[in-house]
């Protein structure tokens, strides 16, 4: 698969799409269960229904559990009030995790750029139940880390950064990962330990899932956060040399799939954001993809996208128009596909251009999206140039 294909096929997954929820609370359909709704907490004929009395069936029992003798796989080891300090996130476009923390005596929420950068309407709640405002937004330069001054200042809930994780960290300390697992709105805790330290990041084996982004890798000593959950990867280990030294006993590379977290102590700028101007940002990058995008979409003479552009479809409408006449001569129906590829053309360099300039006055975190846009529109200007001047039997313009 070529460059040009997988920016393609990464900027179609991107598209705008429509996701069903399934309420599972909701009722069954009435027909199979009669007109009456069923209540799953109504007591039994001949049952109080007390849950302090011995009659009811759902009064707990302690001799059930304490006779079972099982004990839970679940993780519960964060100390309560550090749980008051784990934040869910959820907006528009996902949900993920955050965390308060004290930096230079002052109260944040630590979250990963990522969590917060594409997602509209953000909500921070606490585990209890608190709701949390933010003033300000800070984002670290060259790291996925963003931090949100509160604008409640008094909380006693909080972590501790640990200072110097490179002197004070060593391979093999345990830590736990609590986290919004799978976006769901429940906190899960996981454990494992630091397998590696880097200038940037450090390396663990805690199981953790999408939603775990932005949460706390906590120190089980001392309950202090060694960085911020942020990404995995999938390596591929195919390679004989890879192979074998992996099935090695000495092996530190146990799994094709390896996580990773952000340092916090070692950030050396951050860059004070707008919210407003971000989503400002995000949404031109995505005017610009769709733009280009449309662009190869009129060139291969498909419908379903390139309609999604004002400026494409008017091109594409114009020149259907002018050669709607069965009796036009040859000429002018190549005067007309020529004006019509021309326009293409020079409407896919003009959002290169936007790209480019726009790119100049952006946030530094937005910058790496900018420059893929601007790598992508090149390689969509290079092929269109080539298609062109191809004598395609797929020509769009001489089936319309």
């Amino acid at each position: 698969m070529n460059n040009l294909t997988s920016s393609i096929l990464l900027l179609l997954s991107l598209l705008p799409c429509i996701h069903g929820q399934i309420d599972p609370f909701a009722s069954p359909n009435s027909k199979n269960l009669g007109t009456q709704p069923i209540d799953p907490f109504a007591a039994p004929t001949g049952v109080s229904g007390d849950p302090f009395k011995e009659d009811d069936p759902l009064a707990r029992k302690p001799s059930q559990s304490a006779a079972s003798g099982k004990k839970t796989e679940y993780v519960d080891k964060l100390p309560l009030e550090k749980k008051r300090a784990v934040v869910i996130i959820n907006g528009d476009s996902g949900a993920g995790t955050g965390f308060i923390a004290k930096i230079n005596n002052i109260l944040f929420i630590v979250t990963n750029i990522h969590v917060i950068k594409d997602n509209q309407n953000l909500k921070f709640m606490t585990m209890d139940g608190d709701t949390l405002l933010t003033s300000a937004v800070y984002a670290a330069k060259e790291y996925d880390i963003a931090m949100l001054r509160l604008k409640e200042q008094d909380r006693s809930n909080y972590f501790d950064i640990t200072e110097d994780v490179f002197s004070d960290i060593p391979v093999g300390t345990a830590v736990l990962i609590p986290g919004n697992s799978l976006g769901d709105g429940t906190i899960l805790q996981t454990k494992g330990a630091i397998i590696a330290v880097g200038p940037k990041l450090i390396e663990h084996d805690a199981p953790t899932f999408s939603g775990n982004s932005g949460s706390p890798i906590i120190n089980i000593e001392d309950w202090k956060v060694i960085g911020v959950d942020t990404l995995s990867t999938k390596r591929d280990l195919l390679q004989w040399f890879n192979q074998h030294s992996k099935e090695q006993k000495g092996s530190q590379v146990k799994n094709d799939v390896r996580l990773f977290g952000y340092r916090i102590d070692n950030i050396k700028g951050w860059e004070k954001i707008s919210f407003t101007k971000l989503q400002q940002q995000h949404h031109d990058i995505s005017h610009i993809q769709t733009e280009a995008l449309s662009v190869l979409s009129a060139v291969w003479g498909t419908d379903w996208h390139y309609q999604r552009s004002d400026t494409a479809s008017r091109i594409i409408n114009r020149y259907i128009e002018k050669t709607a006449n069965s009796s036009l001569a040859v000429q002018d129906v190549n005067y007309q596909k020529k004006l019509a590829r021309s326009g293409l053309y020079t409407h896919l360099k003009s959002m290169k251009k936007n790209a480019v300039k726009n790119k100049i006055k952006a946030y530094e975190l937005m910058k790496s999206d900018y420059s893929d846009t601007i790598a992508f529109c090149d390689e969509l200007i290079e092929y269109v140039g080539r298609y062109y001047e191809s004598d395609s039997s797929n020509d769009p313009f001489e089936t319309r």
